[in-house]
């Protein structure tokens, strides 16, 4: 059985994830309380940019649950549920690129838990939406 995490801040997100910037933002704020820092610990991505920033502060420890790949698409659903049943996570920053429905699905949970829970979206246009905006008709 894995260790129940004492009061931590769970920072995850889309595996598709690209501005580390926003990242830093909320991550070194929690470091600099002496926060323990919680990823689901995807290669790439969001999680991988926690894992990689947290490594440089001294009082973080970032400490990664990573999916079942055995249990195929419905992995991160089930590493989400493993997630909130070991560790005692008291507040959550979820960065969701296009709508992932595996970071929906967490948040929906984090929620329902009462657990605080700050999002931060992006939403890539489809390229004929970004020319539609840009173009002026004669």
């Amino acid at each position: 059985m894995r260790r129940r995490v004492g009061g931590a801040t769970l920072i995850t997100g889309s595996a598709d994830w690209t501005n580390q910037g926003a990242i830093a933002q909320v991550l070194i704020p929690a470091g600099q309380n002496g926060d323990t820092i919680i990823t689901r610990g995807a290669p790439t991505g969001a999680d991988r940019m926690v894992h990689a920033l947290a490594q440089s502060l001294p009082t973080v420890q970032a400490t990664p649950m990573p999916a079942r790949e055995r249990d195929g698409e419905r992995a991160q659903r089930i590493s989400n549920r493993m997630l909130l049943a070991t560790a005692e996570i008291t507040k959550a920053i979820i960065f969701v690129r296009n709508g992932h429905v595996d970071e929906e699905h967490l948040i929906r949970l984090l929620r329902k838990q009462g657990i605080p829970t700050e999002v931060y979206r992006h939403e890539d246009l489809p390229p004929e939406e970004e020319h539609r905006g840009s173009h002026v008709a004669a």
